[in-house]
């Protein structure tokens, strides 16, 4: 298990069993040295891990051995993914255009393959206009996904549908159902609106843009078998260990349709799933580790 912590400029590598390894780096300008470490992909047999305080990529191998830097391009800010085969897929914000461009990298940063651009709205993005906040709509950013074998899929969000691509780029499969998209309501806004309520005193500070319907899927997940999870959009009224999910198979097969429970993960390996939690006693972040349990 590989941790970045931007806080102290490192990473922590764990066991298994979830035993301290090692640690990848220290804070500074120099080889092996980093910054701010937002992330960190396992990529074939290598570690990249992105240094957005040095504007470059430290690689290390799988035994803590630094290998070098590469310079951090726009287009891989934020990689994301790390396959088998040793290239990573990652995405580009290209606010000014709307867009979110995926594509897949070679280790050194050159783009491979471009598989899809999708259009970009702001999920609840607060911004300040006037001394006013403005928040555009609840509608979320397109989500996607990688296997480890290079299977890459994609959504909008805004309607119930999925695209998947190979890892040479070309289509596997395409799902597209009709559904019923619920109407955002009043308790809906007043929900919104409560979110907010310990930042801003006086409501009038906050204006918004009030979508007319939900979204319909929230994001996309592949487990460490290759299975696709897609998890419609809810907006309330479901507890924190019930997740309702579709899965599908990495030929577009639906395997399963109901409600699981476990966290939204991050990252995936044979059996398990890894997750990011808050501690309520603490209040500091911890690694959690599920194992993925699959009734099909």
């Amino acid at each position: 298990m590989y941790v970045a912590d931007a806080g102290y400029s490192h990473v922590q590598v764990f066991g298994a069993d979830g035993e301290h390894l090692r640690t990848l780096g220290r804070e500074g300008q120099g080889p092996g040295e980093l910054q701010v470490p937002t992330g960190v992909v396992i990529v074939g047999d290598r570690v990249v891990v992105c240094d957005w305080g040095n504007r470059r990529h430290s690689v290390w191998d799988l035994e803590g051995v630094f290998l070098g830097e590469i310079p951090m391009s726009v287009r891989m800010e934020t990689m994301t993914f790390g396959t088998e085969a040793g290239s990573m897929v990652g995405a580009m914000n290209r606010w000014q255009y709307g867009v979110i461009d995926i594509a897949l990298f070679s280790i050194e940063g050159t783009e491979l393959v471009h598989y899809v651009s999708l259009p970009n709205p702001r999920d609840l993005s607060l911004r300040y206009s006037g001394g006013s906040m403005v928040m555009t709509t609840v509608t979320p950013d397109p989500s996607w996904a990688v296997a480890t074998s290079g299977e890459v899929y994609v959504t909008t969000g805004d309607e119930y549908q999925v695209l998947a691509f190979a890892a040479s780029g070309s289509p596997l499969w395409a799902l597209r159902a009709a559904r019923q998209r619920q109407a955002f309501g009043e308790k809906d806004k007043t929900a919104v609106l409560d979110s907010f309520s310990d930042r801003f005193a006086d409501p009038s500070e906050v204006q918004i843009e009030w979508p007319e319907v939900h979204p319909t899927i929230a994001r996309l997940r592949v487990d460490g078998h290759g299975h696709l999870y897609v998890f419609p959009f809810v907006f309330r009224d479901i507890g924190p260990d019930e997740i309702r999910v579709e899965v599908y198979s990495r030929d577009g097969e639906r395997l399963f349709a109901g409600m699981m429970n476990g966290a939204d993960w991050s990252a995936a390996r044979g059996d398990f799933v890894y997750s990011v939690r808050r501690n309520e006693q603490t209040e500091e972040q911890e690694l959690v580790r599920y194992r993925l349990v699959e009734p099909f």
